[in-house]
């Protein structure tokens, strides 16, 4: 505890969580265990300044793996409310505070029309009824953003027969940068108007300024939303279409009669 000061904690505990995410991918890691042991640090008296939000926040990202949404939430909303704190913790608590916001699986998809970015025509999700639709919220900054220019890279892996994939720019404020329409050229798939209709379909997906992937079903219902990576991505894709593709697409569509617009 006495080590555990403003310079070396949060070093320590980016490593940490870092190492033990490739233990659970191994199926060696407890996130239990670990929540435990930072919840006990935390309510230790040496503990404070910038070293106790980063403490804080780090609690939060493990309940997140744990599928604690509101503990998640509350870490984050615990930083961002108070005094200090450097900008990469309070950046890192808004990031957490929007991941424990999203949709979770199983809910029914808000429905949307929105403008397409360069093109009159407006996009629906009831016109992709019968086949799963991703949604790639992107935060728009100077580089683009790491998972937009992921995606790009892997965007021939997407089995686009029984997909249909959607870009909406995500920012802060009420007007667009400028230049969402030019790394928005960058992509080759459909991308939303960046205007307050798209920031409006992000907030109803619980989007609020980071880069996310929402993957919904050909019934209309959520079945994954996280900022997960593209490979896991693909994998829940492929694996979507293959349950559907046993199915032909009347009797697909015929499910989802019922799917709000």
């Amino acid at each position: 505890v006495a080590d555990f000061d403003d310079m070396f904690g949060p070093h320590y505990l980016k490593a940490l969580y870092e190492r033990h995410e490739v233990l659970a991918r191994r199926g060696a890691g407890d996130w239990g265990e670990v929540f435990a042991w930072a919840a006990d640090l935390r309510g230790e008296a040496a503990i404070q300044g910038h070293a106790s939000l980063s403490l804080e926040l780090f609690c939060g990202y493990v309940a997140r793996e744990l599928k604690d949404r509101s503990q998640a939430r509350k870490s984050a909303m615990a930083v961002l409310s108070a005094d200090g704190g450097t900008a990469d913790v309070r950046r890192d608590a808004r990031r957490l505070a929007s991941l424990a916001s999203l949709l979770p699986a199983g809910r029914e998809a808000p429905g949307f029309r929105m403008g397409a970015l360069g093109s009159d025509e407006q996009v629906r999700l009831e016109d992709w009824r019968g086949r799963s639709v991703l949604l790639h919220f992107w935060r728009v900054d100077e580089d683009m953003g790491w998972l937009g220019s992921i995606l790009f890279d892997c965007w021939e892996d997407l089995p686009r027969t029984e997909l249909v994939m959607l870009s909406i720019p995500v920012f802060d404020g009420t007007q667009p940068p400028k230049n969402v329409a030019q790394r928005a050229q960058e992509f080759e798939w459909p991308v939303a108007a960046p205007d307050s209709v798209a920031q409006d379909v992000a907030r109803a997906y619980g989007v609020d300024g980071i880069s996310a992937l929402v993957l919904i079903s050909a019934d209309g219902h959520v079945l994954k939303s996280d900022d997960w990576s593209l490979g896991g991505a693909v994998r829940e894709v492929k694996k979507a279409c293959r349950e559907a593709a046993g199915a032909p697409l009347s009797d697909r569509l015929a499910v989802v009669q019922g799917w709000a617009a």
